[in-house]
């Protein structure tokens, strides 16, 4: 895909790369990606890899036996770098940063989380989005959750769909598994997206010699994306339906083969997204009222209660509603201390943020001044005892 109308994406856990080059190098050939992710690679230090007109970077995994590592295929002619992160301790990484023409840059990472992992793997993911401000993470999370059309929950599906609520991220999963077993089928093999909001299609296709099925992801940058943090920005409803009204005309196209409904489609898509960022601005920070899907949740789960106690009057209904108001405003201190944090963090000498929260903690507060009765001369003790009667 031309990498100034679109990115193409490829990931898969390999399960052994040692004796599938030439099988992938097939694979590549007909796909063409633009960069191809694997996970649990399995090769020695000594072997390397290699596709043509395409650069590889790695992380390989333990030796002895060989298990785990990562990689990266990147096409030679995109202006790349390869990026480390010190101290992940429990997820697998290999990480490139790319940029393309009239794009801002992208860091891209081939994640692998292990079946047994520590809870605090996301402290990991934390480090790996604080790198740029558009990144997307692809690989094998090992995370089961029903919204990416698995039967069950595991640990860590349930733990990435919260952390993905908690960071805005969005999870993309293609619609049919990635992984078959003897007697199952599932989907485990994600792309997590942060401000990356552009148009994509994302398919699990039948390819390679693994148990993993290769997921290939296509963003297309033809469409301007709605606005990268749409929970930020405030709509004229009233402004979109006048700009539908006043610019798109309502006909009855002729519809003969299926590239006319794409047309169609894509031209419906265009109008309602113009209308949309003509009718939207991004909110002033004093505006920001945003709250997460799990703190909304929570909230509704407390007003709900409120309403049964309201009604009922029971010692349970209030027990109840008591016990929803403490998780919603423990929640809310989290979330407010999270929010402090990653403000802290984001700041930099560059762009003048970390000198104006420090002339902000540093400037002197005015005194207040002491409480006076007219026509006293009491000492103070005196007179606040006298205000206070």
């Amino acid at each position: 895909m031309d990498v100034h109308s679109g990115l193409c994406i490829c990931f898969c856990n390999a399960n052994g790369l040692t004796h599938k080059i030439h099988d992938l190098r097939t694979f590549v050939d007909e796909k063409k990606p633009d960069l191809l992710l694997l996970q649990e690679t399995k090769i020695k230090n000594s072997f390397s890899p290699y596709l043509p007109n395409y650069t590889f970077y790695r992380q390989d995994g333990p030796q002895s036996p060989l298990s785990g590592g990562t990689g990266i295929f990147v096409k030679s002619n995109l202006n790349h770098v390869e990026l480390f992160v010190p101290n992940l301790n429990y997820v697998s990484n290999t990480i490139v940063k790319i940029s393309l023409a009239n794009q801002p840059s992208i860091v891209i990472a081939s994640i692998y989380v292990p079946c047994q992992v520590n809870s605090r793997f996301m402290d990991d993911l934390d480090k790996i989005l604080n790198l740029n401000n558009s990144v997307i993470m692809c690989g094998d999370f090992n995370a089961h959750h029903t919204s990416w059309n698995c039967k069950r929950i595991n640990a860590t599906g349930k733990a990435i769909y919260k952390y993905a609520h908690c960071k805005n991220l969005e999870i993309l999963a293609p619609p049919t598994p990635t992984r078959y077993g003897p007697n199952s089928a599932t989907t485990i093999d994600l792309a997590l997206t942060k401000n990356f909001a552009y148009r994509y299609k994302i398919e699990s296709i039948p390819d390679l010699a693994s148990d993993h099925n290769p997921v290939i992801l296509n963003f297309d940058f033809n469409i301007v994306p709605l606005i990268v943090k749409r929970q930020k920005v405030s709509t004229n409803w009233d402004n979109f339906k006048n700009h539908l009204n006043k610019n798109v005309k309502i006909i009855f196209p002729k519809i003969l083969n299926s590239i006319d409904l794409e047309n169609e489609v894509n031209k419906i898509m265009s109008d309602i997204t113009n209308a949309y960022n003509n009718s939207s601005r991004p909110l002033k920070h004093h505006e920001e009222l945003y709250l997460p899907p799990h703190l909304r949740e929570l909230k509704t789960a407390r007003n709900r209660s409120k309403k049964v106690w309201q009604r009922f009057r029971d010692p349970a209904s209030k027990n109840l509603f008591n016990r929803a108001q403490a998780r919603f405003r423990n929640a809310m201190s989290e979330f407010n201390q999270s929010m402090y944090i990653s403000q802290n963090e984001q700041l930099n000498i560059y762009d003048g943020t970390l000198w104006r929260r420090t002339k902000r903690l540093k400037s002197k507060r005015s005194e207040i001044p002491q409480l006076k009765i007219p026509g006293t001369n009491l000492p103070w003790k005196k007179r606040k005892l006298l205000l206070i009667i």
